[in-house]
């Protein structure tokens, strides 16, 4: 094991190319479930991939997630002003995507759609959802906004705000004081049952993903490498778990939602943390520029966020025209599929060009690139 390698950018891109890799997971898994509910209507028969649980691609997401800020934010901690500059470029990168896409869900449901008729009447849950705040919206045990993929940013705004209060030390202590934070919620919500709605939600173990990314930046950003003999077999025991699925998540029925508890921690969160932790840390020779292909996965990566927030409204518009234009008698369903993960990957990344990175780069000049505020973090 080498401890002070120089520092490289290959695996900065490979966590970017990874981030790509989580959301074509959950728009491959989101397709096959408007796939299936699509051949039951329609009388027809498809039989859905189960290769790995596609679900997984959130846990990566998270892993990345504790990754990326731990390594973005080496020059804030400490720093006079960093807690509100953090949380300035986190809410500028979240927000105003989630809030446009959460808008247009619920305008869509309630003018056309059926799921209009889903959608509580619930005036703070509305507004709570906007907020981040985690309420039992649809009354069935299950925290989650209207505009539902934002369960997961609520867990990463928790995580954020968190993280924005160890500013103030240093990077492995606040590594270390996170990581039992982290731990200590979810010890509450084992140990005391009957806990208010936000507290159960935050103190699911899915939570301690963001911690096995927090652990792997600090060896990253501590020079540590590991030698392919090393780094190659520990990747390949995370991928091997994931595949072999021993917690038989892809076999639940798609009406059943995954809980966040230790199961998934360990059958999702630790193999996905395996994999990226024996590729960010393998000690590789320096390498020319990336093929094409690693630079359009690169850009897709950048992309990801929008992707994760576009792709439902594009897989229900596109199953709709599919539909109508009888091309699922002609071509059949894993076409269709096929056609909606790529055509999502395509609006994303005009959403991602057109909106997304625009408004985020005018928003950051107003509120953080301003005289006096040189600290910044990406």
């Amino acid at each position: 094991m080498n401890a002070h390698p120089a520092p490289g950018r290959d695996q900065l891109g490979l966590i970017q190319v990874f981030r790509a890799l989580a959301a074509l997971m959950v728009v491959f898994g989101h397709a096959q479930h408007h796939a299936i509910l699509a051949a039951e209507k329609a009388g027809m028969s498809f039989r859905p991939s189960h290769l790995i649980p596609w679900e997984a691609g959130v846990d990566l997401f998270f892993v990345i997630s504790g990754f990326i800020i731990v390594h973005a934010s080496r020059t804030l901690f400490g720093q006079d002003g960093a807690t509100r500059i953090f949380m300035v470029r986190r809410l500028i990168r979240i927000v105003p995507l989630y809030w446009l896409c959460a808008t247009a869900y619920l305008l869509i449901s309630r003018q056309f759609g059926s799921a209009g008729s889903q959608i509580p009447q619930d005036g703070w849950g509305i507004v709570a959802s906007y907020l981040f705040w985690p309420v039992d919206l649809f009354r069935d045990g299950h925290a989650r906004p209207f505009y539902d993929l934002g369960w997961t940013l609520n867990y990463e705004m928790f995580f954020y705000f968190a993280f924005a209060l160890s500013l103030g030390l240093r990077r492995q202590q606040a590594v270390l004081v996170m990581g039992s934070l982290m731990l200590a919620f979810v010890g509450l919500g084992l140990l005391v049952p009957g806990l208010p709605v936000p507290l159960r939600f935050w103190s699911q173990p899915i939570i301690l993903e963001f911690v096995l990314g927090m652990a792997l930046a600090e060896a990253f950003n501590r020079g540590i490498r590991l030698p392919g003999r090393i780094a190659i077999p520990i990747a390949l025991i995370g991928l091997a778990l994931l595949l072999a699925d021993p917690a038989g998540i892809t076999a639940k029925p798609e009406t059943v939602i995954l809980p966040n508890d230790i199961t998934r921690l360990l059958a999702l969160g630790l193999p996905t943390g395996l994999i990226l932790a024996g590729l960010v840390l393998w000690q590789t020779p320096a390498q020319g520029p990336s093929s094409p292909l690693a630079q359009l996965a690169i850009r897709l990566g950048d992309a990801s966020y929008a992707l994760y927030l576009v792709h439902p409204f594009v897989i229900v518009a596109w199953r709709k025209l599919w539909f109508a234009a009888g091309l699922h008698q002609a071509l059949g369903l894993w076409a269709w599929l096929a056609s909606a993960v790529v055509l999502s990957t395509l609006v994303a990344w005009l959403t991602y060009r057109l909106f997304e990175r625009p408004v985020t780069s005018w928003l950051t000049r107003q509120l953080v690139t301003r005289p006096g505020m040189a600290v910044t973090v990406r």
